[in-house]
């Protein structure tokens, strides 16, 4: 059983997520996996990265199907709504929004130093 701890989701993220408790718990596993199954020859920290980028883009995909199931149905409200939520995902996914998180870089730091990762 592995038993590393997971990184967490950068402060910045979960503050724009913090209504959209399920995309946070896929970030989460993301981020676990990304730890706890590296992949050999890219640094764990890269693939953690790598793991925000893809989630994050997985949650623009389906905010953009819902807004465009919201335009179908004609229901002007869902549509507004969609068009926000995606609108907050896509500013999401820049990475400068994220990127200099110091929790996520002090677990890596820390890890690295006790050679945990």
């Amino acid at each position: 059983m592995n038993t590393i701890a997971s990184p967490p989701v950068p402060k910045n993220l979960r503050d724009r997520l913090a209504a959209y408790p399920a995309y946070l718990t896929k970030l989460e596993w993301l981020l676990h996996h990304a730890v706890s199954h590296p992949s050999a020859g890219v640094p764990v920290f890269e693939q953690a990265l790598w793991a925000i980028e893809e989630g994050l883009s997985s949650f623009v995909g389906d905010a953009q199907a819902e807004l465009d199931a919201a335009r179908a149905s004609g229901d002007a409200a869902h549509v507004a709504y969609a068009e926000e939520k995606l609108k907050l995902l896509q500013r999401a996914t820049f990475k400068q929004v994220w990127i200099g998180d110091e929790e996520l870089w002090a677990y890596f730091h820390d890890a690295s130093d006790k050679d945990i990762l």
